[in-house]
């Protein structure tokens, strides 16, 4: 049932005729880049343009891949954005998992 389907949860049609609801407290699943329901995935990977973006969030998350670009933009639909700068140059990020490590962005402070 796709047209039972949000950020919170989804409706299944059972063999039985039943319908079971699955229903969380804060998003279990968003759409990804072709428009399919897929469970959240908070993996930083490097996109085509070069940010660092979650594999599949609710949100439009894009991290800074280094250099003098916003530490942070996020973008909420029609809702509006936002953005966070750093006062100099980042480093390029090591990332692991859902981590972007910026290293020495002062001496001594990652």
């Amino acid at each position: 049932m796709i047209d039972q389907r949000d950020e919170f949860g989804t409706v299944t049609a059972l063999p039985t005729g039943e319908l079971k609801a699955e229903i969380g407290v804060e998003p279990i699943q968003a759409q990804d880049e072709s428009g399919q329901w897929a469970p959240i995935d908070t993996t930083l990977e490097v996109a085509e343009d070069g940010s660092i973006r979650p594999v599949n969030i609710t949100e439009d998350l894009i991290l800074s891949a280094g250099g003098t670009d916003p530490l942070a933009a996020v973008g909420y639909g029609a809702e509006g954005a936002f953005s966070l700068s750093w006062p100099g140059e980042l480093p390029v990020p090591v990332l692991s998992g859902p981590l972007a490590v910026y290293n020495e962005v002062f001496a001594g402070v990652d």
